[in-house]
């Protein structure tokens, strides 16, 4: 598994080149922050409810000649003025693509501020990069669908 240092070196080389638009990328992103909030998850403690947002994002692109894929889950929780998040990294095997922490977990590494940082980085560059020029960004983006492919 990649130590955090190794992805945040390897995330430098990648925003370079993403920023001379030699490298294509894939977003697919799932979130709830759309939902209703009577659809979402609260949580109780003590007398506080937090409402929960959550967001996976994929990263994907053929870097140096690899096929490389980066998973985050964002967990975003909010009471009144008050918020907190948890942010969770993977990288998964080139096919996977599901957007289940349970199943994603092995995958799992460990993150800091730093990394944290240049990932967020990431997805704002390519974002601006989305916004001028479509050609080196593919957004797919699914409003957040709980238990997804379930029949009800």
């Amino acid at each position: 598994m990649i130590s955090p240092e190794a992805l945040n070196a390897k995330l430098d080389d990648m925003l370079k080149d993403t920023k001379n638009k030699r490298l294509k990328w894939r977003l697919e992103i799932e979130t709830s922050e759309y939902e209703p909030e009577d659809k979402k998850i609260v949580i109780k403690e003590g007398n506080k409810e937090w409402l929960m947002n959550e967001c996976y994002t994929c990263f994907s692109c053929n870097f140096h000649g690899e096929d490389f894929v980066m998973i985050t889950y964002e967990d975003i929780e909010t009471y009144e003025k008050e918020t907190r998040s948890l942010t969770m990294v993977f990288l998964p095997p080139v096919a996977m693509r599901l957007f289940d922490v349970n199943t994603l977990a092995p995958y799992c590494i460990s993150t800091n501020a730093v990394l944290t940082s240049k990932i967020h980085t990431l997805y704002e560059t390519l974002l601006a990069l989305y916004k001028e020029d479509k050609n080196n960004v593919t957004i797919i983006m699914d409003p957040w669908v709980p238990n997804k492919g379930i029949e009800q």
